[in-house]
């Protein structure tokens, strides 16, 4: 044998006896492993005496072998099924020993079964999302109920259903409405197809009664959503359907329970319905139909004796009569569950919790107050069973229960508020109640994932940010102590555009985030940019990543993440300070259903008006002042009565929003404007401060200077904290103190967007009176982009394109045919990933601030989202305007701001004032749109990198002079 051959040998040798051992170690390692569950399994069986601690010690030593090193045995199984009985043991009691077993079944499964798509893995996989439902820990329950319907094509149909049902109230809890509704929906749309298939059946098996009974889980969740959405309506539809199935197929296991809850699922959708005033006129019949479906559910469960929800009627007849000012029979019905549950039921003892806030309401309605109080304090110990009645536990209690809990503080607050009318010592309890109420939001708003979440909860907060405005004012008027003032201030701010706050904060503290993170920031803006216009399925893959971009955050950057924490700005000495110069003052509006309230600050004043005038009869006016604002008649001829009845309108407005206010304080020139509710729609340029002559003669009012223009200064904003951000925040000084313009290509023949008549004036006209232009030859969406990393102004001219559905509003870019280049256009959403730091950017174009008016964030529009990316101040439109106004009024006011450089509202307004003296814009419908949101500064004279040029430009020079003087030596 030659080397050669030899070293083959020794080599093939060693190789196989290397191979050899590891086949041998492999066995034997497996040999091992079923071993210890051999003798698990005996030791299980054979001794009855295993403490509990032993039984999860075992579970956890399971856990700890690899499927791979276990043989395919039947003891697997019988183990496996062992723990899973123990995990149903655990399941509710102690989930995270519950979460040990399923585990544990799992792996011995998966090494049995060699494969994860089994059913008795799926249910395993279920259980362990309802471990951690039951601990609250809505995000991880999500996780595994998404694992399941990810591989939904090799899981139970039926069994997909019960998953289904589970995740639609993770989503309520996690405020992800939209996607729970659109969920249940699917859902029960395909289970009403195989219902149908079983009609004519004569009797009801076993599984499809439990599928049924799954049906009406998903019905539950889906009139939550509804209800939410304020589709009440829908959910009436869904449930009423429900109910036809049920009788169809009468002959099912457990007919009156189910009935009984589809009745009492319908007597709640009627009951929120009458709550969110959707049917108008509908409101008593609404009562009137909650209640007899509640009391025909009431009649079935008292048929079967079933307890558990009788309990759940009588809470809700205890609302339902409450609803109804029957405060008696109201608190009847509480006292009934209250005691049912005490006697019977303690199993349900956690409904005591919202039960005692409902008896609570009932009783202080009666005027029983200190009986209202130890309601409201036994709720409480449900919480923290030290809490006393004047001595509330912390926060960490509160969110346990965190909309229930809003709800409780403000009526302890309003309780405690009675007692104080007599005993002034008490307001101090008063005010405890409210300030955990605040602490209580802000931490919810933070937790929340996304900001449709965060606008519904802003809306939520509606249903008590107006008791708790107006009890905090009455302590104001109790003590005559301005501590209560601010507080009231701060309960206006809460209900301002708060998800656009948090946005512009952590936008402007982008720079407490190491480069790691910003770059995670940028991906994820990116994921989710895609996912806005995308599949479910990215947008379900974008919500996961940000969770897990927020629980980083939380860990790597605790002080940028206690920003979203942080709640509005709104100490009212900083505000007079940083926020409001000596000729300026800012009035925030609060509206209540039966009055107006005004809070003033200028420099050295801090007032609150309050005018009676009734929410319906203020928003009649403001649909009256829309609708004459073109006097046009439908003939093309100016309609003297439109002008009458615009003038009228325009003049009451300003009497109730402004008039006794400028009178009293004698305000200064400059107004800065916090609107509330639709005066978020409200043109103030265009009110009447006096009515000369003719009571339909405009041209007269404008030449004797009567709009409020040609007397005050206007600007606007979202909210005092918004504007705190926009005008603390500063260009990065990268950006060029130059205007880009953008004047898109618009097709004659198009209908949707065709050619702007004035756009080519006012793009000339803003050139011949600024040098410092570009103009960006395309005008393309991506030009814009560009342009927004490099310069600090831009401006747009083009069209503007509101939806009812607000992502889908946009403004649009180049357009080389007639029919739409969806691609160039820029819609609202997207506005949401992208960072902008312009210090202004104007949009000549149609209703830019116009979209879906949010109760608590006011319109989403254009102009929000622009300030959402970050924008310093806008000029925008609040409805489609005369672009012929536009071309004259937006270079001249380029010229009073870039040029003489005076502050973005005065420039605006004198640029107003010139063209209504010019005489052709007596009608509001030709200028008055237009408005500026957010910072008014005036522009910067040379940015920091010009007077960098100019520093190496006179070095050069220097240099070049002692040089010169060296060579003349």
């Amino acid at each position: 044998m030659n080397i050669k051959n030899l070293l083959i040998f020794i080599v093939s040798f060693l190789f196989f006896c290397s191979n050899g051992c590891q086949q041998l170690n492999r066995t034997e390692s497996k040999f091992l492993a079923n071993e210890s569950v051999l003798q698990y399994l005996n030791l299980i069986q054979t001794d009855s005496t295993l403490t509990d601690s032993a039984w999860i010690s075992i579970a956890s030593k399971v856990l700890e072998l690899s499927p791979t090193k276990l043989e395919r045995d039947s003891s697997l199984i019988q183990l496996a099924n062992l723990f899973h009985t123990m995990g149903g043991y655990y399941f509710q009691s102690d989930p995270p020993t519950g979460r040990i077993f399923y585990n544990s079944a799992i792996q011995l499964r998966k090494a049995f079964y060699h494969t994860e798509a089994q059913h008795d893995i799926h249910r395993a996989v279920f259980n362990l999302g309802m471990c951690f439902f039951n601990e609250k820990d809505f995000v991880n329950a999500n996780f595994y109920f998404d694992s399941l319907i990810m591989h939904r094509k090799q899981v139970n149909r039926q069994f997909i259903y019960k998953v289904y049902a589970e995740k639609t109230k993770c989503q309520l809890q996690l405020n992800e409405i939209q996607s729970a509704f659109k969920l249940a929906m699917t859902a029960m749309q395909e289970m009403e197809l195989e219902f149908d298939t079983v009609k004519n059946v004569t009797a009801f098996d076993q599984n499809l009664d439990s599928q049924f009974l799954t049906y009406i889980n998903l019905l539950s969740s889906f009139s939550d959503a509804c209800s939410s959405l304020d589709r009440d309506n829908v959910a009436i539809l869904a449930i009423s359907r429900g109910i036809k199935i049920c009788i169809q197929l009468e002959k099912g296991i457990d007919f009156y329970n189910r009935i009984g809850r589809l009745n009492m699922l319908l007597g709640i959708s009627f009951l929120n319905r009458h709550k969110s005033k959707q049917s108008r006129g509908q409101i008593g019949i609404d009562l009137k139909y909650a209640e007899r479906h509640l009391l025909n559910a009431e009649e079935n469960f008292n048929k079967t004796n079933n307890l558990e929800y009788l309990i759940y009627i009588w809470i809700n007849l205890s609302s339902l009569y409450e609803s109804k000012k029957q405060y008696e029979f109201g608190a009847e019905y509480a006292k009934k569950a209250s005691d049912l549950i005490t006697s019977q039921r303690p199993d349900l003892s956690d409904e005591l919790y919202d039960l005692n806030i409902n008896l609570g309401t009932n009783l202080y309605r009666q005027g029983k107050i200190n009986e209202a109080l130890e309601a409201y304090t036994n709720s409480i110990q449900f919480l923290d069973s030290s809490a006393t009645k004047n001595v509330l536990p912390n926060l960490t209690a509160f969110k346990k229960r965190t909309q229930s809990s809003l709800i409780l503080l403000g009526s302890i607050g309003r309780a405690r508020l009675r007692l104080a009318q007599d005993s002034l010592e008490l307001l101090p309890y008063a005010n405890a109640a409210y300030d955990t109420l605040f602490a209580l939001i802000n931490d919810l708003r933070a937790n929340l994932i996304n900001d449709d979440a965060k606008m519904l909860l802003a809306k939520q907060s509606q249903e008590w940010l107006p008791d708790a405005f107006e009890d905090i004012k009455q302590l104001y008027y109790l003590s005559n102590d301005s501590f209560y003032l601010e507080q009231a201030f701060k309960i206006a701010e809460q209900g301002k555009a708060f998800a656009l706050l948090e946005a512009s904060r952590l936008k402007n503290a982008s720079g407490l985030l190491s480069k790691d993170l910003q770059k995670d920031q940028d991906e994820l803006n990116q994921i989710e940019l895609k996912a806005a216009s995308g599949s479910d399925s990215l947008k379900q893959m974008a919500e996961q990543k940000k969770m897990a971009f927020l629980s980083k955050l939380k860990k790597d950057a605790p002080e940028y993440f206690a920003l979203k924490y942080k709640g509005p700005e709104t100490n009212v000495q900083d505000i007079q300070k940083e926020l409001i110069d000596s000729n300026q003052a800012i009035l925030q509006y609060f509206v209540q259903e039966d009055r107006l309230n005004v809070f003033v600050l200028t420099k050295d004043l801090f007032a609150l008006d309050t005018i009676p005038i009734r929410k319906g009869d203020l928003y009649a006016l403001i649909d009256q002042f829309y609708a004459n604002i073109n006097p046009e008649n439908e003939q093309g001829t100016v309609d003297p009565l439109k002008i009458k009845n615009f003038i009228s309108a325009s003049n009451a407005l300003y009497q109730n929003l402004l008039g006794k206010t400028i009178q009293q304080h004698q305000l200064p020139e400059r107004l800065i404007i916090i609107p509330d509710g639709r005066l978020n729609e409200l043109s103030f340029d265009a009110l009447l401060c006096k009515v000369d002559g003719a009571k339909d003669d405009l041209i007269l009012q404008a030449k004797n200077h009567n709009y409020l223009v040609q007397n005050k200064t206007i600007s606007y904003c979202f909210s005092v904290s918004l504007l705190h951000e926009m005008m603390q925040s500063s260009t990065e000084s990268k950006l060029e103190n130059k205007l880009s313009l953008f004047a898109p290509v618009f097709q004659k023949e198009s209908t949707l967007l065709p050619f702007m008549r004035n756009q080519d004036a006012e793009i000339k006209s803003i050139q011949a009176e600024v040098s410092s232009t570009s103009l960006n030859a395309e005008s393309t969406k991506e030009e814009f982009l560009e342009a927004s990393q490099k310069y600090k102004y831009l401006h747009l001219c083009a069209h503007g394109f509101v939806s009812q559905n607000p992502d889908q509003s946009f403004v649009a870019f180049r357009q080389n045919s007639t029919s739409p280049d969806t691609s160039q256009f820029f819609y609202l959403k997207e506005l949401y990933h992208h960072k902008l730091n312009q210090d202004l950017i104007t949009l000549t174009a149609c209703e830019t601030a116009v979209g879906e008016l949010k109760a608590g964030e006011g319109n989403i529009s254009m102009a929000r989202g622009f300030a959402y990316a970050g924008v310093k101040a806008f000029i925008t439109t609040l409805w489609k305007i005369q672009t012929n106004g536009a071309a004259q009024i937006i270079p001249s006011f380029y010229k009073y701001f870039l040029k003489d450089h005076l502050p973005k509202d005065v420039a605006l307004t004198q640029s107003k004032r010139d063209f209504l003296a010019s005489g052709k814009g007596v009608y509001p419908e030709n200028w008055a749109g237009m408005i500026l949101i957010g910072n008014t500064a005036a522009a910067s004279v040379e940015t920091g990198s010009n007077f960098a040029w100019l520093g190496y430009f006179g070095i050069g020079i220097l240099v070049f002079f002692l040089f010169w003087v060296y060579k003349r030596k």
